[in-house]
């Protein structure tokens, strides 16, 4: 069992402490001042732990950064250390948006926390709506209800999904292949069959239904033509859903975080056409949108250009100067096995997943390894740093 504590002056040595009577002396905990909570995140991200004890005095801003690090660091439990607050304090509602469901208001029962299994939303349920606690009257429930709604609209899984402009064009490859990568990068991610063609269930040879069930490490898979419903649910990093062949003017009401449409080969483009025209919207709307065609080489950059030039001139006539980019996904050759590139993923299909999902990714870490360089701002008096529970100056090497 490993710990990785962001902690404020006050709440530093009850943790240590704590971590000390478990036998993770050693486990690194960072001073942190008020509002340099989300840099010590990110920080922390790059080291591996089992669990992430997080003060909420090193805010305000943990909320979105606390959503990030889950990204990066899905399977971490993370207890939120709350001495003395109260439900309705919007810091701590905000953590707890983002999947936090450990919080501790009163420090000396940490320890019987860390021994019980991790909390559910049931448990973190008042610090969301505070009507849910004794004494609240109801004026005050409106009030919070409010607040919870306006934290709620950036807190939550993203969402992925995959249209295609006519039946057959690959939407179901697409929607394999990205949520294949995002699970071979640890990412916790669920595959959703949400269109009319149920091709899903036979790839992975399941009946499918409603809820998710394991098909790989990190990947599940289900049927709902609702894939919104899975965000609400907030048990993945990543939600992809296969919509199959979709109308272009559906796009804009999915409220989705990338859109991604799947264009047909050279000879099926004028389908394309079709479909975009239909629509009469401008080639690059919604905001989010990519265009992919899983072709290489020659072949895939002839009907990116055509698509690029003819989106061009559309947005040309309709007053949009916006330019259109499509990507190039080079699935040929790794059918062999399902998601495409999972078990045996070339370079090529790597870099071309990450560029389609670069939008959505997390940021990769500057370097690797143990970040020594914030241990040596220990050095000097009155500098927050890193240092251990154990009291102990960091020397170079490996971590223990």
């Amino acid at each position: 069992m490993s710990a990785y504590a962001i902690v404020g002056r006050e709440a530093a040595q009850a943790v240590a402490a704590c971590l000390r009577q478990r036998g993770m002396a050693e486990a690194p905990v960072w001073l942190a001042g008020r509002g340099q909570g989300a840099t010590a995140l990110e920080e922390a991200a790059r080291v591996p732990a089992d669990i992430l004890l997080l003060d909420v005095e090193t805010g305000p801003g943990l909320g979105p950064a606390v959503l990030r690090y889950r990204l990066a660091r899905p399977q971490t439990r993370i207890v939120l250390l709350a001495a003395g607050k109260v439900p309705g304090d919007a810091e701590v509602a905000a953590v707890v948006q983002a999947g936090v469901y450990d919080v501790v208001t009163d420090l000396e029962s940490l320890g019987m926390v860390l021994d019980r299994p991790p909390g559910d939303l049931a448990a973190a349920a008042l610090w969301l709506d505070p009507s849910l606690a004794f004494g609240t009257s109801r004026r005050e429930q409106v009030r919070e209800r409010v607040i919870e709604r306006r934290v709620a609209v950036t807190q939550r899984p993203v969402l992925i999904v995959v249209a295609g402009v006519a039946p057959g064009v690959g939407t179901t490859t697409v929607a394999c292949t990205l949520a294949g990568y995002l699970a071979r990068q640890g990412h916790r991610t669920v595959l959703v069959e949400a269109g009319e063609c149920l091709s899903l269930g036979l790839i992975a040879n399941m009946d499918l239904g409603p809820d998710p069930v394991g098909w790989l490490p990190n990947l599940e898979v289900c049927a709902d033509p609702a894939p919104r419903n899975l965000v609400r649910g907030r048990k993945h990093a990543y939600v992809v859903a296969d919509l199959g062949a979709y109308p272009r003017a559906e796009l804009a009401r999915l409220d989705a975080d990338l859109v991604l449409v799947v264009l047909p080969q050279a000879h099926r483009l004028q389908r394309a056409v079709t479909w975009l025209r239909g629509a009469n919207l401008p080639p690059g709307a919604p905001a989010g949108m990519r265009y992919v065609v899983t072709a290489a080489g020659e072949a895939g950059r002839r009907v990116a250009a055509a698509w690029e030039a003819l989106c061009a001139e559309m947005a040309a006539v309709q007053g949009q100067g916006a330019k259109v980019d499509v990507h190039l996904l080079p699935v040929t050759g790794h059918h062999l096995t399902w998601p495409p590139g999972y078990r045996q993923g070339g370079e090529e299909l790597a870099r071309a997943c990450a560029g389609i999902l670069a939008e959505v990714l997390p940021d990769l870490p500057r370097r690797r390894g143990w970040p020594w360089h914030l241990l040596g701002k220990r050095k000097e008096p009155g500098r927050t740093g890193a240092t251990t529970s154990g009291g102990k100056r960091a020397s170079a090497g490996a971590p223990r």
